[in-house]
This record gives C-alpha cells, sequence and structure tokens, in this order.
C-alpha cells in the first residue's frame, strides 16, 4: 500500500488477479504493508483529471471472491482491502508494525497470518531469534491495553489512564491518516501550481507595417516542465 516511492496502490481486482495466479502456480503471498494505514482518497479526483481516457477493463477472468467483512469503523472499511480479505487458501503472510503509526523508534511488529504458519514461524524464532525490545513491548501494551495490576503505576494512552483500546487505536489511526493527508495535499497542491515554466518576451510582428515599437509584440510563453501523480498512499 502507498509503493515506496511511486505511491501507488494496487486496486482489489488486481489484487484478485494476482492472487489467482498464486493460487494457480502454489506460490505464497507475503505482504509487507506498514502504510496500509496511510491511504489518501482525495487523491482520487485528482488523479482523475489528470487524462481524460479510461484505461480499458481487465479481461483476466478471477473468481476469488472478497471475504472482507464490514469491521464496525467506517475509517477501516474505507480502505482498500488487504490480500487477507481474499485469501480463501491461507496462503498470505502479512506483516505489520507499529514503528510507523505510533512512533518511528518503536521497532515492534506483528505477523498476521493462519494460525499453521503462526505456529511454525513461532518455534522458528524460539530457537533462532530471542525478541524485540522488552521496554517497546511494555510501552506499547500499556498504551493500548493500560495497567493490568491495581499497583501498576502506569498509565494507557486514554485521558483517565485506561488502555486506547481497540476502539482508540483505529481513531489515533484515522487522526495520523489526516495529517498526513493534509501535508500531502499542501505539498501536491505546492507541485501542480508551479508544474508551468513562464517566460515574458517580446517579438517582431511578421506584417509589421510602422516603426519598429509598433511591429513588436509581448509574448507570454508556458512550458510545462513536468508531471505527477498525486500520491494515493
Amino acid at each position: 500500500m502507498g509503493q515506496n516511492p511511486t505511491s501507488g496502490v494496487l486496486s482489489i481486482q488486481r489484487r484478485k488477479e494476482i492472487y489467482s495466479l498464486c493460487c494457480k502456480y502454489d506460490v505464497m503471498i507475503i505482504e509487507d504493508d506498514p502504510y496500509w494505514y496511510l491511504q489518501y482518497p482525495s487523491a482520487n479526483p485528482m488523479n482523475a483529471s489528470r487524462t481524460t481516457t479510461t484505461s480499458s477493463p481487465s479481461t483476466f477472468s478471477s473468481t476469488v471472491p472478497t471475504t472482507n467483512k464490514p469491521s464496525g469503523y467506517a475509517f477501516l472499511d474505507s480502505l482498500v482491502p488487504s490480500y487477507l480479505a481474499v485469501d480463501v487458501e491461507g496462503r498470505v503472510l502479512r506483516l505489520e508494525t507499529f514503528s510507523k503509526t505510533i512512533a518511528p523508534g518503536c521497532r515492534l511488529g506483528y505477523i498476521v497470518a493462519q494460525p499453521a504458519l503462526i505456529e511454525r514461524i513461532l518455534r522458528i524464532t524460539e530457537t533462532s531469534t530471542q525478541q524485540p525490545s522488552g521496554f517497546v513491548q511494555a510501552m506499547v501494551a500499556e498504551l493500548l491495553m493500560g495497567p493490568q495490576t491495581p499497583n501498576d503505576p502506569g498509565r494507557g494512552g486514554a485521558a483517565d489512564g485506561s488502555g486506547w483500546g481497540f476502539g482508540g487505536w483505529v481513531r489515533w489511526l484515522e487522526g495520523l491518516r489526516g495529517n498526513y493527508e493534509r501535508r500531502m495535499n499542501t505539498m501536491a497542491k505546492i507541485l501542480h501550481d508551479g508544474r508551468h515554466q513562464v517566460k515574458s518576451g517580446r517579438r517582431k510582428s511578421l506584417a509589421g507595417s510602422g516603426s519598429d515599437d509598433e511591429d513588436e509584440w509581448a509574448v507570454v510563453e508556458k512550458t510545462q516542465i513536468y508531471d505527477f501523480a498525486w500520491p494515493m498512499g
């Protein structure tokens, strides 16, 4: 989502097509998607206005269903779904992180996949690595869940000291996306307004008959020097 550096976002139809090929050739999908929550729907109309042509519909026949169900949160349901939404064979392994959503230095991630895959990954990590920073794990756990015992002197992310909970976590993500989207719109508007080079000067008239001053015309030349797609993520 929001591929770096193009900012491209695959449509759900394109994901179905890729998933169908992976099913056909027995390929696992590792979806490394730390920016999934940072989708910018306001860029859609801007990109649509850049061209008057429409792409031809895909001729790929896909029978993969979309298993995405309403989450109960309008923000999450508005996002382009993950590959998990079309995974009916348990071949998608999704990598998530708190680093891009809580704090840049918060080096803590997690994996979403079918139980059999998770069990195997757990066994491998138990024998090959230790674990992420214990301090970061404790910080994130207290932020989301709040203090777990009456004697815990810590505080969660909510104003009353309890944890954010899932609802609070979603509200944080929605606000984070809004902040990034406003910055994106400011940057893209500056680029959009400055995409032309303007030159002014004077040219002699080809059919002039009077003095030199009368034979000259003021000329303004406007040349487009670049174009770009508004970032989708």
